[in-house]
This record gives C-alpha cells, structure tokens and sequence, in this order.
C-alpha cells in the first residue's frame, strides 16, 4: 500500500509539474506580453520599462521559478487589467463560484441516486445500461 501511495505521489507530482509549466506558458502565447501592455503607440522605451517592472527581461526559467514560487505561497500577482491583486479579485468570485459548485453536486446526487436506484432494481434493462 505504502509503493502504490508513493507511485500516486510521485504521479501528482509530476502533473502538478506539467500543470503548471502549461498555466506558465499561456501567459506568452499571444506573443510578448510587454508589448500587449505597453498598449498602441508605445515607444521602445516603454516597451523596455515595462519589460523591467514585470521582469519579462528577465530568462524564462527565472520568471517561472519565481511564478511558480510565488503561486505557492499564494501571491498570485497583481491583475494587469484591474490593477488590484489577483487574490482579492479571486477571493471576491468565490461565494458565488462555490454557490455554482454546490448547486451543480445538489442537482448531480438528486438525478443519479433515484437513477443508480431503478438501475439497481431493473437489471439489464435499458435504464440499467445507460446508468
């Protein structure tokens, strides 16, 4: 049991690991996100301050060290497009994203245990088979 839980461990590991070298990745898919700040317009030299207050000069391996680190410990950023950090934009979504969540199991569990139960009752039937 003990060789199972350590293989699942080493597995969520290394998912956790692809997962977010993934999330990393999707910030630059769009090209370089410098210039997408920076807006129409900008100079070179805007272009480049911007690059250094967010550290895009700096390599990819070091910004997603220190995004990785910084995801967590739960320092998310701060939101380009709010200007406010991520955290509390997050934290003010959730009552109504764990709302969602709930209502969405409530109404799973009230469809499928009447449905597992005629199954169960009907052996082989069509109920049964698409259950």
């Amino acid at each position: 049991m003990i060789r199972f839980i350590f293989k699942r461990s080493i597995l969520a590991f290394f998912v956790a690991i692809t997962v977010s070298i993934i999330s990393f990745s999707l910030l630059f898919l769009a090209g370089d996100p410098s210039i997408a700040l920076a807006g129409e317009g900008a100079t070179e030299a805007d272009i480049e301050a911007i690059k250094i207050q967010y550290g895009f000069d700096r390599s990819v391996f070091e910004q997603y060290i220190t995004w990785l680190g910084n995801a967590f410990v739960g320092d998310f950023g701060e939101s380009y497009y709010f200007k406010t950090p991520v955290f509390d934009l997050i934290a003010e979504k959730m009552p109504i994203t764990m709302g969602l969540g709930l209502a969405a199991i409530s109404f799973a569990t009230i469809i499928s245990i009447p449905l597992g139960v005629l199954a169960a009752v009907k052996p082989n039937s069509l109920i049964d088979r698409c259950a």
